[in-house]
């Protein structure tokens, strides 16, 4: 002050209440003896641009058909906000077979200004694995004159994704230099296209000399 050696300054601060956020005015005013006064404001604008954040972090995740994941759903903090709204969201997308399928999980958490957060996990679940075969019936030689086995019946397979897997059965022959052989064919087949395929071999020779008819 050009007069005054004691200067008295006051301080008023107010709050004001916007959309998401406030202003806050400070105004300082400066008195001399003489009751001069000269006042200045700062405006301080206080928002929330700041999105929560969700624990964890965005998987992928690769399944067989006959496993289950493990989902835990995550948490949010925020820098404002005591509680942060989460929404939850499931889909489920058909893959190219019947037991290849992706399901994704989303969880949105969003603050009371609408920043928000995403956080994914997608889970692809695929069938890999083929039958697997059970009582397979065992190569055989066979004299030419005795009964040939016929096809087996109690073989059959199982598969880590589907119930019932279908058997289908062929037979192809390739003649020896004394006698033949067949070559029998089993074909396992699940929903997805993996296959096993297993053989039998009955191979029919003539070890018996001839007898004599001596009537």
């Amino acid at each position: 002050d050009n007069c005054a050696e004691n200067l008295n300054v006051s301080l008023i601060e107010n709050e004001i209440a916007q959309d998401c956020g406030y202003l806050l005015v400070r105004t300082w005013t400066v008195h001399d003896e003489c009751g001069n006064t000269t006042s200045a404001t700062q405006v301080l604008t206080v928002v929330d641009t700041t999105a929560p954040e969700l624990t964890g972090e965005d998987e992928v995740l690769n399944l067989e058909c006959n496993m289950q994941a493990s989902i835990i759903a995550p948490t949010a903090m925020d820098n404002c906000d005591a509680d942060v709204t989460i929404t939850a969201g499931f889909e489920v997308i058909e893959g190219a077979c019947e037991n290849s399928w992706t399901e994704v999980y989303t969880w949105t958490a969003a603050d009371n200004c609408g920043n928000t957060a995403v956080r994914t996990i997608t889970v692809n679940y695929s069938d890999n694995t083929a039958p697997e075969f059970f009582n397979v019936p065992a190569s055989v030689t066979v004299e030419c004159g005795s009964d040939i086995p016929g096809f087996s019946t109690a073989i059959y397979a199982t598969d880590n994704c589907d119930a019932d897997v279908t058997v289908t059965s062929s037979e192809e022959m390739t003649d020896l230099a004394c006698g033949y052989q067949l070559v029998r064919e089993y074909v396992a087949t699940d929903n997805c296209g993996n296959a096993t395929v297993v053989y039998q071999t009955i191979t029919v020779v003539d070890t018996t000399a001839p007898v004599f008819d001596q009537t």
